[in-house]
């Protein structure tokens, strides 16, 4: 009975606490490598959903801005305005003032005294003050 004993323990057992641990880190081994792999596929998909809801809401403030413009583009005002300025209509009982400057490929003859002014170093204050308070070449017609 004593030889098969010993050879029984010679054999080496499969439910050996050394094998079984070898066996269980492979196990977890195997079963942490696409563990990891899907947390960190689904890191970047978190990220690029927040991205995206970010674009979006980018894209709805876009958008509501965008209605407003429509809105404001369909209303009586605008209308009236361009009519007003493209067209030059008016409502009953407004007079309309048009300022016409000279045409540009017009030559005007300057003075003789324009011409020495304009030779002569002024301080900014007077240009400023010839600026507005000066006569123009501007026409004034009075539309009713």
């Amino acid at each position: 009975m004593r030889s098969n004993h010993k050879r029984q323990s010679n054999k080496v057992s499969v439910f050996h606490p050394a094998i079984i641990s070898v066996i269980g880190l492979i196990v977890i081994g195997l079963i942490s490598v696409p563990l990891a792999k899907n947390l960190s596929q689904k890191y970047k998909v978190n990220d690029q959903v927040l991205s995206l809801q970010q674009e979006i809401s980018e894209i709805e403030g876009e958008n509501r801005q965008l209605d407003k413009m429509i809105n404001y583009l369909d209303s009586e005002q605008f209308k009236e305005g361009q009519a007003r300025l493209n067209l030059g209509l008016k409502k009953t009982g407004e007079s309309v003032t048009v300022i016409q400057f000279e045409d540009k490929n017009t030559i005007v003859e300057q003075t003789k005294s324009d011409q020495e002014d304009n030779e002569i170093e002024k301080s900014n204050p007077k240009k400023w003050f010839k600026y507005f308070f000066a006569a123009k070449d501007i026409a004034l017609s009075k539309i009713e």
